[in-house]
């Protein structure tokens, strides 16, 4: 699939954060549910690349996925580990201090449907 770039004028510009991926689920979800009682479910999405690496075999990212409410129950419900999934959402930055003290960041996708 090729990118496509696009440029803005100045003081038009409409800022987008939305992402899609199609990939497998690497393990059986497991819905939790938060203090206030809402559904939760935390999943890793395993993509291949559309592309081969020097060695001739494709490689494979792993993208933390996040879901809410139905979204959460339904995958939870339905989804199994190896199943193929399309997710769409945004992508989230999250900032945190580890237990040595260091600041990490992670990004994961907020799963809209």
């Amino acid at each position: 699939m090729a990118a496509r770039i696009l440029f803005f004028e100045k003081g038009k510009e409409d800022m987008m954060n939305c992402v899609q991926e199609i990939g497998r689920i690497t393990a059986d979800p497991e819905v939790k549910v938060s203090q206030s009682g809402k559904s939760i479910l935390i999943f890793s999405l395993a993509v291949q690349r559309d592309y081969k690496n020097r060695s001739g075999e494709y490689d494979t990212d792993f993208f933390r996925c996040v879901a809410y409410q139905s979204s959460a129950d339904y995958l939870g419900k339905y989804a199994k580990k190896g199943d193929m999934l399309a997710v769409s959402g945004s992508l989230r930055q999250n900032t945190y201090e580890n237990r040595e003290g260091k600041k990490v960041s992670s990004v994961e996708i907020s799963v809209s449907s």
